[in-house]
């Protein structure tokens, strides 16, 4: 694996934008293949029925087909029990859902992305409420935590990365399935290196 493969990139959390009139805009946004426009993105509160204290992620353009600045319809994600809106790398607005089906992936991956650390405090104990339950089902943590163990003992014997094939890494005589997601184990096995 290369240090491209296993590097997650930081992102910076956008917190605040919670309406049209509080979102986030970028000006100069593609519209179509030759026409530019501006975009506003928001993470918004369901305040009624089912939707009612659940979070979406919602983007709208403005339509520069037609005179003045007239904003088209929303486009809106489904419904989250907590959405983060964020930019990445190439500062690109993007989001995260969070479920109670949060897995120990999931969870590593928003904390090397630094999206954990950029919580607001309200954000953020809903998170740990979330995580918490999440944890109630116990296996896929047991085994994430034996891999990520075998991984940082692996680094420290030998001095290199993790060689996953095909989602599985093989260590001890024993086979570890990380999936699709193998820089984020290795990432966070690197981590707890330095920290040890």
């Amino acid at each position: 694996m290369t240090d491209d493969q296993s590097t997650i990139q930081r992102v910076t959390v956008l917190n605040g934008h919670t309406s049209p009139e509080t979102a986030y805009v970028v000006d100069d946004y593609p519209y179509g293949r030759r026409l530019r426009c501006k975009i506003r993105y928001w993470i918004e509160t369901g305040e009624k029925g089912s939707a009612k204290g659940k979070q979406r992620f919602v983007s709208q353009t403005t339509n520069p087909k037609v005179p003045g600045e007239v904003w088209n319809k929303p486009k809106a994600s489904t419904y989250a029990l907590m959405a983060v809106m964020y930019l990445d790398h190439n500062d690109h607005v993007q989001w995260w859902g969070v479920g109670l089906d949060l897995s120990p992936v999931a969870d590593a991956r928003a904390r090397l992305m630094g999206i954990y650390d950029q919580l607001t405090e309200v954000d953020r104990r809903r998170y740990d409420y979330l995580l918490k339950v999440s944890q109630k089902y116990t296996t896929p943590w047991h085994e994430w935590e034996e891999c990520i163990h075998a991984m940082t003992l692996h680094m420290h014997e030998t001095g290199e990365d993790p060689d996953v094939s095909n989602g599985v890494w093989e260590f001890g005589g024993r086979q570890y399935y990380v999936g699709k997601d193998p820089a984020v184990y290795v990432a966070t096995a690197r981590q707890r290196l330095q920290q040890s």
